[in-house]
């Protein structure tokens, strides 16, 4: 990850209106001021970033700059789990731990609720804390494994948010 420029500089070069990245001054290119700053990029269109003096920033984390006044300690979530949804109010400052526990439900999961599979006619529930697989046991039905998994959640701290299906 590139380190930010410097306030002063981002200031010269954006302006942030509370949902997008705006160009205040694009240079030369194809932009115009008042632009939304950025291109898609990720596998399924991901998050916004954009290429000043040949390198690539993530757009949230300029944005995060602007408004703050500082660097990102590490991450920054974005809660509805939509990573194009750069809204102020959908950005937190974060641990990549923290990120972690506020993941989407993934398509491919087959059960419907993150952390619960099945094998041999039994809903198995696990969660992931720092790394480490935790197993919550084998359960007859899936809101047995579905409520252990959400126990467990709460124990663990992992964000409300976590697990539900991604925001487009």
């Amino acid at each position: 990850m590139n380190k930010l420029p410097d306030w002063k500089m981002l200031d010269e070069w954006f302006y942030y209106d509370g949902e997008s990245l705006r160009w205040k001054n694009p240079g030369a290119g194809r932009t115009s001021a008042g632009d939304i700053a950025g291109a898609v990029v990720g596998s399924v269109g991901s998050h916004y970033q954009v290429k000043v003096k040949g390198r690539r920033y993530y757009v949230h984390r300029i944005i995060w700059k602007l408004v703050t006044g500082a660097d990102p300690i590490e991450e920054i979530d974005h809660i509805d789990h939509n990573g194009l949804n750069n809204a102020w109010s959908n950005l937190r400052e974060v641990l990549r731990y923290e990120n972690k526990v506020n993941l989407p439900r993934y398509k491919n999961n087959s059960t419907g609720v993150i952390g619960v599979s099945m094998s041999r006619n039994k809903y198995r529930a696990k969660i992931r804390v720092l790394g480490k697989d935790i197993s919550l046991g084998s359960h007859s039905t899936l809101e047995q494994a579905a409520t252990a998994r959400k126990a467990a959640e709460r124990k663990y701290g992992f964000h409300e948010n976590h697990g539900a299906a991604k925001s487009n």
